[in-house]
């Protein structure tokens, strides 16, 4: 749109609803109106769809939540202002506008960096652990041994590039984004495409069509909404529930585990995906790629390089199976919680703290095991507040999100882990009892 066109005052949050398309998005943050170019949506560092999927809906929460001080960037794109009824907010969004606003002014988001030192010191003595029983001895139990340790550093380095691609740890985009990248070279996943699923699945968690993070068909299926064709916006494909997809959901409530301690190959897989079809610019590509070359190159020696095939199996299997626990932490989150459909439609409606609390469930742990969770057992939280240091979640948590919770009637879903499994083994079950019912007459074609 040219510099000369007048910019609009008469725009209402009905009109914008109706402007929800990736060639024709319009977005609301706080009282303008902000018409996002094809072009910018192909390079805008966290991927199109985290913008798409808040087209034509009041965005001004998601994004201030992802990007501090990056208003002015929109200048260029700035259609209008909103009429003065239509500038009115929910008196909960504006009591969150203002415990974000004070957990800035208090210090909230500023990192302690000792706490990283002494993550960096645990995580590096978890590698040298793994490097020595996969060197010092030949024996097949030391071989095991070593395999463990790296399962549990891959783990936990998860939890560091969790952060850093959050910008959580120095703050500055490409800071982060550049050691992102370069860990990459321990743990063989890419930032980048961490960046494509994660930053979606923040926006618009458990979408049926967006949230990349709960679509698994032919394996897993959280709720009967995906017993029929759907298309995901992530994958850019139709998903069927086909014979394949009845013949493992029915019985996944029993492979949940399994799948989950094999669930790193596709992340494995995803990550080089992302570099062979993406569309869009990618930010520090090369770096990526590079990493993961780095990765698959020791990774591949390190197994070569053992005795025999029995080592090798044994050394890949466990290694893998052990990193199984972060695939648990990261789906018991989510896959208990609703799943809502037609995201898309025009709607003014949208509620970025509404979303947040009902479709995100805490797991409750003592102090002494935060570090095993890595900051995922308050996904409500950090939901709400991405950019939030790891290390002050639990505070926040306590003094402030509860707080809130109780005094605009949120329901708060948390419960410990052993009971979080239970309740998603529940899902499942109930999930993998309905499909089991479907007749076959009425399965899409594997083919279709």
């Amino acid at each position: 749109m040219s510099k000369r066109t007048p910019k609009r005052n008469d725009l209402t949050r009905l009109e914008v609803a109706q402007h929800n398309q990736e060639d024709d998005c319009w977005i609301i943050v706080e009282d303008s109106v902000y018409s996002i170019s094809p072009s910018w949506l192909a390079r805008h560092p966290g991927g199109r769809l985290p913008i798409v999927s808040l087209a034509g809906k009041d965005a001004t929460l998601p994004f201030d939540s992802f990007h501090k001080n990056l208003r002015p960037m929109l200048k260029k794109y700035l259609i209008g202002t909103l009429v003065k009824d239509d500038q009115r907010i929910s008196d909960h969004i504006a009591d969150f506008k203002n415990i974000t606003k004070e957990l800035y002014e208090k210090g909230y988001f500023q990192t302690n960096y000792f706490f990283y030192a002494k993550l960096f010191v645990w995580v590096l003595l978890l590698f040298i652990a793994a490097m020595y029983f996969r060197f010092a001895h030949d024996s097949f139990v030391s071989h095991c041994i070593s395999a463990a340790f790296l399962g549990f550093f891959w783990q936990q380095m998860a939890f560091i590039g969790h952060d850093l691609c959050h910008y959580s740890v120095t703050h500055q985009r490409d800071t982060d984004t550049i050691i992102a990248a370069c860990l990459a070279s321990f743990v063989g996943i890419g930032s980048q495409w961490w960046k494509r699923t994660h930053n979606v699945h923040h926006v618009v968690t458990n979408s049926l069509e967006f949230d990349p993070d709960i679509q698994h068909l032919p394996f897993l299926a959280v709720t009967e909404k995906y017993f029929k064709k759907f298309y995901s916006k992530y994958h850019e494909r139709n998903f069927a529930f086909d014979v394949i997809s009845r013949f493992f959901v029915s019985k996944q409530h029993y492979l949940y585990y399994f799948i989950m301690m094999v669930s790193r190959v596709n992340l494995y897989l995803q990550s080089i995906i992302l570099h062979v079809r993406a569309r869009d610019w990618i930010p520090f590509r090369t770096l990526d790629l590079s990493s993961l070359l780095v990765f698959w190159s020791w990774h591949i020696a390190l197994i070569a390089y053992l005795p025999n095939w029995q080592h090798r199996v044994a050394y890949v299997a466990i290694s893998t199976a052990i990193n199984g626990l972060l695939a648990v932490q990261i789906t018991i989150s989510h896959f208990a919680m609703p799943v809502y459909e037609d995201v898309d439609e025009p709607t003014y409606e949208y509620d970025w703290v509404k979303t947040q609390f009902e479709h995100s469930m805490d797991v409750d742990c003592p102090v002494w095991l935060d570090w095993l969770h890595g900051g995922l057992q308050f996904q409500l939280v950090h939901h709400l507040f991405p950019l939030l240091p790891r290390h002050v979640l639990r505070e926040v948590r306590d003094l402030y999100v509860l707080p809130y919770a109780k005094k605009w009637d949120f329901k708060y879903v948390s419960y410990d882990f052993i009971e979080a499994n239970k309740v998603v083994i529940r899902t499942l079950n109930q999930a993998a009892d309905a499909a089991s019912n479907i007749p076959s007459e009425e399965l899409n074609s594997v083919f279709g």
